[in-house]
C-alpha cells in the first residue's frame, strides 16, 4: 500500500473531493427598451423622412421662392469667380417630382435618427409610462 500512496497520481486519487466556493450573489442589470433599438431607430427615421417630403418641403420651397431674388450677392457673371460661385449640379438635381435632394435626405435623415435615438433612450430609462423599463 505504501508503494501505491507514493505515486502523485494515487495521492490525488485516495484525496477527500474539495467542494467549489459558493459564488457571491450578484445583480444583473438588462437594459430592455419597449421594441427593438434598429426598429426605433428605423421607424424615427422614416417618420421624419416623411413629414419632410410631405409635410415640410412644400413650405420651404415657398419660402425658398420668396427669398431667392433678394438672396446673395448680384454679380454679372463676367469674371473667373463668377464662374466658381454656381452651385453643385449633383447636389440640386434629382428625379424626385417634388424635388427632394441629397441635402434634405441627409438633412431629414439625421433628424429621424436623433428621434429615434431620443425615443430609445426614453423608453428604456422609464421616462415612458406603459413601455418597459428599469
Amino acid at each position: 500500500m505504501q508503494a501505491t500512496l507514493s505515486k502523485p497520481c494515487a495521492m490525488r486519487a485516495a484525496a477527500a473531493p474539495v467542494k467549489a466556493a459558493r459564488p457571491s450573489r450578484t445583480t444583473r442589470v438588462a437594459c430592455r427598451a419597449g421594441l427593438e433599438p434598429y426598429l426605433q431607430v428605423c421607424a424615427g427615421t422614416a417618420t421624419m423622412l416623411a413629414v419632410g417630403r410631405f409635410a415640410f418641403l412644400p413650405l420651404h420651397r415657398r419660402d425658398l421662392e420668396r427669398s431667392a431674388a433678394t438672396a446673395g450677392p448680384k454679380t454679372t457673371g463676367s469674371t473667373y469667380f463668377d464662374s466658381l460661385q454656381q452651385e453643385a449640379s449633383f447636389i440640386t438635381t434629382t428625379n424626385d417630382p417634388a424635388g427632394f435632394t441629397l441635402i434634405d435626405t441627409f438633412a431629414w435623415g439625421a433628424l429621424g435618427h436623433a428621434l429615434g435615438f431620443a425615443f430609445l433612450a426614453a423608453s428604456s430609462s422609464g421616462t415612458i409610462p406603459g413601455v418597459s423599463g428599469p
